[in-house]
């Protein structure tokens, strides 16, 4: 006597036709009433062997009993041979394997590349581009990195993440990918070599701190420079600008003298303000964000729509513009970080002096005073405070001598190279040369760049540049300064 299972239920009403068993298997024939097609088949059979393995349910049908019996026979010849687990996979997932097989070509197994594609494609709780970004130049911050250094990584990474993402896990990006993002880059290739030297510091970052195994710019090459004559300033260029900014803004004309005769670099020079806060760079993003959903909306050209995004993009300017007053208002208070000062222009010796705190290289040197530099700065000392006024002020000025001289570009460092190469041409000393800018590598790059690009007379008439309306024979500096 059988007894029934108390907790299933009896079914509503009997099968019209009992399964039968063959080899294991069940094979059961369809009613006609229930036919759905003609490719459905009288006959069908449930495989009990993959519904253990996979908990899912198959049905095979078939056009005649005997059919249904030959496919069996060929599931039992296949679990002979492969054991259970062959029918474990589909038939389409082993066409996926062994097209892996055919496009792997030997060089990896599937196991092999399963995990790199783990490794590469994580569960979302590995760190973004974006987080990794901002902790880097946070910590550069902290470390007390020029502020002007700070920038230029955020703006070299800024770019990566609007071309990969900034959402995308740091482990999922790949060599190519940033070999692609460079190589794309519009730039000259001297500039591309630094996007990269940043980008590669960066992962660097990441990996000291395990959030990637390897550093994927580490195979990836600078490209290659070709040798160019640096950009200069002849004696009469350079003596005109001189010339008209005295006449325009003689504010900033002890600034230019400094960087035309001294060759200091405009950091050391003109100093520079604190990084961009950032409610400023959030606001700008915002406008951007904004000016992009104002010309999609007006592609719809859905009146409503456009009225939202007009509203939108003018808060958001709004919001951009109370973050830039509040930052001028922070870099009143705490003014130009570095710049050099009059205390550290001593005409007495004859030197200036570049603070560590000031130079670039945070290295202290002293940098003779030429006899034409002497003139200009006794013409417009002032004996304590800033040497120049802030860099948006000598940006404003340098502008306004450029049109007025008709001047179409302004070429970066161009007074610190006019410098250089002047030098090497009246003094043919690439060491000196080196110690009066604060070069830190080899001398002889100084002078693979600037010799002979002027002559011994260009050169004479170079130093001999003086304020319009000096005295032809010398004037010997009388001032006696403290401290320097």
């Amino acid at each position: 006597m059988t007894t029934s299972n108390p907790t299933k239920k009896p079914r509503k009403k009997p099968r019209k036709q009992p399964a039968f068993d063959f080899k294991g298997w069940k094979i059961r024939r369809v009613a006609e009433d229930v036919w759905q097609s003609d490719n459905m088949g009288k006959f069908w059979h449930k495989d009990e062997r993959t519904g253990k393995l996979t908990k899912k349910r198959e049905r095979h049908y078939h056009q005649s009993e005997e059919a249904a019996k030959g496919y069996i026979v060929g599931k039992q010849a296949e679990y002979n041979e492969q054991g259970a687990g062959a029918t474990a996979l589909t038939t389409l997932q082993r066409e996926e394997a062994l097209q892996a097989y055919r496009d792997l070509a030997g060089r990896a197994t599937i196991a092999q590349a399963v995990n790199f594609w783990m490794k590469h494609h994580p569960d979302g709780t590995s760190a973004t581009l974006q987080e990794m970004v901002s902790a880097w130049l946070a910590e550069q911050a902290k470390n007390g990195m020029r502020p002007g250094t700070i920038k230029l990584n955020r703006q070299r990474l800024d770019g990566l993440m609007q071309e990969i993402g900034g959402d995308t896990p740091c482990v999922s990006i790949t060599t190519q990918a940033l070999k692609d993002y460079l190589e794309g880059l519009n730039c000259a290739p001297i500039t591309r070599n630094g996007v990269r030297r940043c980008i590669r510091a960066f992962f660097q970052y990441c990996v000291d701190r395990e959030i990637m195994e390897a550093n994927p710019v580490a195979k990836i090459k600078p490209a290659k420079l070709d040798d160019r004559m640096p950009d200069f300033m002849t004696d009469k260029q350079a003596q005109s600008f001189m010339h008209k900014l005295a006449e325009l803004h003689p504010d900033s004309v002890p600034a230019f003298a400094v960087a035309f005769f001294a060759g200091l670099r405009p950091v050391e020079i003109h100093g520079q303000y604190g990084i961009e806060a950032e409610a400023v760079t959030i606001a700008k993003k915002a406008v951007e964000n904004a000016n992009e959903t104002l010309a999609n909306a007006e592609k719809r050209g859905k009146p409503r729509t456009i009225s939202a995004a007009k509203r939108s993009l003018a808060e958001a300017r709004e919001a951009l513009q109370t973050a830039l007053a509040e930052q001028d208002r922070k870099r009143a208070v705490d003014g130009v970080i570095g710049g050099l000062q009059w205390e550290d222009v001593n005409l007495r010796d004859g030197v200036i002096r570049v603070r560590p705190e000031t130079s670039k290289t945070r290295r202290a040197r002293l940098v003779e005073i030429s006899p034409n530099l002497a003139t200009w700065l006794l013409r417009y000392y002032r004996g304590r405070g800033p040497v120049s006024p802030t860099p948006v002020t000598i940006r404003r000025h340098r502008t306004a001598v450029m049109k007025a001289l008709k001047m179409e570009n302004w070429i970066p460092d161009w007074p610190r190279h006019t410098y250089a190469t002047h030098h090497f041409a009246m003094h043919q000393n690439r060491d000196k040369l080196a110690a009066q800018m604060g070069h830190t590598g080899a001398s002889g790059v100084l002078e693979k760049h600037y010799k002979g690009l002027a002559t011994k007379e260009q050169a004479e008439r170079f130093w001999a540049i003086a304020p319009a309306d000096a005295v032809k024979q010398d004037e010997q500096p009388a001032i006696v300064t403290k401290g320097a």
